[in-house]
């Protein structure tokens, strides 16, 4: 329904709130697609026709700032980059389509007070906080950030954190290769406060893997250890802890005793040493 209101309105919908002007109102169609629109330019039944089929969401004050502005035409309108210095991205992946955006807006600022900008896709269900001066951002502070916007805002999301840019690296070419990473990543990851490459990488080399290779993975282990969810977490939470049986433990509410006795089961019954690296690997990659 979108599209054909796009060609009937040709120049007079928008589809990213923080880009609109005052006048516009905001609609969604039966589909669930925001799109704002100035009914005073349209005619009465006109107007009457749009409010009827479409579910009215109000107007929206979401103006770019002019740093924002900026780095929308650098990320979605091709504009050259001329900036200087560092730059990282952290990816926001939002569960439904972010309608408020100016308390997240509030929460980046004050949360992340270096030169941050935060920035809407056009499809409104994923967005980007631009950082622009280098901190070695730790796990708590973005815990942090996700435990206010997930509490405060109600917003369901997962974060992921880019690498750091230098000088000579076009933004929009980066930007667009780790949504695209991060995205199709994104349903299977574990539950984290905030993912990096190191996380999504073994997901991504899966994703993209012939299927041969799936099948050669997937007989890897017998039927019944993939039965045995149990066994099956017990053994992928060890190796994603680096082997380290006290850590494992502890994320899965287990005394230590009893996960060395499941990952000395798991080599009894398959063969396979999970306690060495490279028979851990494709044992990962199996249990994926």
């Amino acid at each position: 329904m979108l599209e054909q209101l796009k060609k009937h309105y040709e120049g007079k919908i928008m589809t990213t709130p923080q880009n609109s002007e005052a006048q516009y109102t905001w609609l969604k169609t039966p589909q669930g697609e925001l799109f704002g629109i100035d009914l005073d330019a349209l005619s009465e039944s006109e107007s009457s026709l749009l409010l009827a089929l479409c579910q009215y969401e109000g107007k929206m004050d979401n103006a770019l700032s002019q740093p924002e502005n900026r780095w929308h035409r650098i990320l979605f309108e091709g504009e050259q980059y001329d900036g200087s210095g560092s730059f990282r991205f952290l990816h926001l992946l939002f569960k439904k389509p972010l309608q408020e955006i100016s308390s997240l807006k509030q929460a980046v600022h004050g949360l992340f007070p270096h030169s941050s900008v935060f920035i809407l896709h056009p499809d409104q269900k994923s967005g980007v906080i631009i950082e622009q001066e280098y901190s070695d951002s730790d796990e708590e502070a973005y815990a942090g950030f996700k435990e206010l916007i997930t509490s405060d805002l109600y917003l369901d999301v997962q974060l992921f954190a880019g690498l750091w840019q230098q000088d000579g690296s076009d933004p929009s070419i980066v930007y667009q290769a780790e949504r695209e990473a991060f995205q199709s990543a994104a349903g299977g990851l574990p539950p984290k406060d905030v993912y990096r490459f190191s996380d999504i990488i073994p997901r991504l080399l899966l994703n993209d893997a012939a299927s041969h290779t799936k099948q050669v993975l997937s007989s890897l282990l017998p039927e019944d250890i993939l039965e045995d969810k149990e066994m099956a977490q017990s053994i992928k939470v060890y190796i994603e802890s680096g082997f380290n049986i006290s850590v494992a433990a502890k994320k899965l509410y287990i005394h230590r005793n009893s996960l060395q006795y499941r990952v000395d089961r798991f080599a009894e019954r398959t063969g396979i040493d999970v306690r060495q690296f490279h028979q851990a690997l494709p044992v990962y990659f199996a249990l994926l």
